[in-house]
Parts: structure tokens; C-alpha cells; sequence
């Protein structure tokens, strides 16, 4: 019986792991979602803001194909969206690997838990198996030969002659 309810608990607490990890799984992909959605709201920013910037130098008579300083600070708003843009995809992908870290983590000690269970419940068979053994009816009193309730015969002592 005992060991029967370390087996559950065993299965109860590997259970509880495995909803863990499944859990910080859809952290990680909700984060990578979130990762995913930064990049692309900062990218529409940064064409908004090109649009807006072309707007102005032709409004301003300034063809901005032509210019090179336009088309310089252009590039340089390039580069720095592409920094940026690098930058949300290492803070995310770190978020992400280590919530799968955690995830792994967390099946690990839910194996752990329940192999540390299954040892558990067979020490406690095996030590009611000795117990059942040691205390039972049967063994109880049961003499050997040689000892005071079944004395050797004079037989085996003589090697078989009386």
C-alpha cells in the first residue's frame, strides 16, 4: 500500500513537472511572438518615417534621390533600424532559449521525481518482503538440523553405521 502511494506521488509530482515545462514552452513562444511583433512594429516606424522624410525634402523643392545628404542620413536610419532590429532579435531569442532551458529543467526533475519514487516504493517492497519473511508463520520457529529440537542422529555422526 505504501509503495503503491509512492508510486502516485511519484506520477503526481512528474505530472506537476511535465504542466511546468509545458507552460514555460508557451512562455517562450509567446515571447518569441513578442520578439517577432517588436521587430515588425519598429520596422514600420522607421518606414513611416522614411516616407514622412521624402515627403518633406520634396515639399521642400529638394529631390531626394539626388541629394546625397539625404540619401546619407538615409542610410544611417538604415543602419541603425537594422542595429535595432538585431538587437530585439538577441534579447529575444535569449528570453526564448532560456525559458526552453527552464522547460528542460523542469522535465528533468519531473524524470528525477518519479525514477526517485520507483526506488522508494522497491526499498519498501523489498523491505516488507524481508519482513514478511523474517515474521512469517512458516519461518517462525522453524528448527534446523542440528539443533536442540532435531538433534543430529548417531547415524550421521557414524558416517551410517549405528
Amino acid at each position: 500500500m505504501q509503495a503503491g502511494s509512492q508510486l502516485m506521488a511519484g506520477r503526481s509530482q512528474k505530472a506537476a513537472y511535465q504542466f511546468e515545462a509545458q507552460q514555460m514552452r508557451e512562455q517562450a513562444r509567446m515571447a518569441k511572438l513578442e520578439m517577432q511583433n517588436e521587430i515588425l512594429k519598429r520596422s514600420e516606424e522607421a518606414d513611416r518615417i522614411r516616407r514622412a522624410n521624402i515627403a518633406r525634402a520634396g515639399a521642400n523643392g529638394i529631390n531626394p534621390m539626388a541629394s546625397r545628404s539625404f540619401t546619407n542620413l538615409q542610410a544611417t536610419d538604415d543602419r541603425l533600424l537594422q542595429r535595432d532590429i538585431n538587437l530585439l532579435k538577441v534579447s529575444g531569442q535569449s528570453r526564448v532559449s532560456q525559458m526552453e532551458g527552464q522547460a528542460n529543467q523542469y522535465m528533468a526533475a519531473g524524470r528525477s521525481a518519479f525514477r526517485t519514487s520507483l526506488i522508494s516504493a522497491a526499498g519498501t517492497l523489498g523491505s516488507g518482503a524481508y519482513d514478511f519473511y523474517r515474521y512469517s508463520p512458516l519461518n517462525a520457529g522453524s528448527p534446523t538440523v542440528g539443533t536442540s529440537s532435531y538433534p543430529v542422529s548417531p547415524a550421521v555422526k557414524t558416517g551410517g553405521a549405528l
